[in-house]
């Protein structure tokens, strides 16, 4: 179905053409797209795809953020509450007819658009078919399993760029309180609630209760990811060291729970 090799080649074209390369985070983004790449093979042989669906995780992954490039050149930060990439990257994608320089028939364009659709919403939304369903489950994975990554190797200037986060905002940083009982309820966090800089950290970790596969939970404990954002952030106040330490605290014995 897929040869992977000129896919990935028609991306970086397609980047390279776009004008996005100066923005602030395009290079996150650019390297993220891969790990998620990565991640989503992973998950796909975990649960012991056929090609044919190995291949359309391999295409969403690298699909995935194709509209965050245009939301950086519109607010040159990233902002899901006043844009929407997954919406923007899809119509992108399949109203203007972008997908095919990547892929020459449309069998599977209904399975993409929803995976891509559905990867950034709070909820995946009702009534997909059941292989839209695994698709959009195992990408919104994948998504978050990277995300780990990026919050933890990258700054705060980095990781969010235009917000002016540095180290010693976040040391000074407290975590509001709709984001911690978010975290005590076992729920992701609303991006309307993130008030802290803190919040944006802590909404990060909580992306563990979305989690679906076995594979993910494991991938998440098995590199101390949790543990390892827990501790990046150098808090200064003791009631708000004590909400971070019992974050990592629920959301591990949440992970450990679902592994299996």
């Amino acid at each position: 179905m897929l040869d992977r090799k000129q896919a990935v080649s028609t991306f970086l074209e397609y980047l390279d053409g776009s004008g996005y390369v100066s923005e602030p985070g395009y290079e996150m983004k650019r390297i993220h797209t891969f790990h998620v790449c990565e991640r989503a093979q992973e998950i796909a042989l975990s649960e012991n795809c056929s090609q044919e669906d190995c291949d359309i995780a391999f295409m969403t992954a690298l699909l995935h953020d194709i509209g965050r490039f245009g939301e950086l050149a519109v607010l040159h930060t990233f902002d899901g509450t006043r844009f929407d990439h997954a919406k923007y990257g899809a119509e992108l994608l399949f109203d203007q007819g972008l997908i095919r320089r990547f892929l020459s028939d449309d069998r599977f364009d209904h399975i993409i658009r929803k995976a891509i659709e559905n990867h950034n919403k709070l909820y995946i939304e009702e009534d997909l078919s059941e292989r839209e369903l695994f698709h959009a489950r195992l990408i919104r994975d994948a998504d978050k399993l990277d995300n780990f990554r990026v919050k933890l190797e990258e700054t705060p200037q980095e990781a969010y760029p235009g917000r002016g986060f540095t180290e010693e905002i976040l040391a000074v940083s407290g975590i509001s309180d709709d984001v911690f009982e978010a975290v005590k309820a076992h729920r992701c966090v609303k991006l309307k609630d993130r008030k802290e800089p803190l919040d944006y950290y802590v909404c990060i970790m909580a992306f563990a209760f979305d989690l679906f596969f076995p594979y993910s939970c494991s991938y998440v404990l098995k590199n101390g990811l949790i543990t390892s954002m827990q501790n990046k952030i150098r808090c200064t106040d003791p009631e708000t060291r004590k909400r971070m330490d019992e974050t990592g605290k629920i959301i591990n014995s949440y992970l450990l729970s679902r592994r299996t």
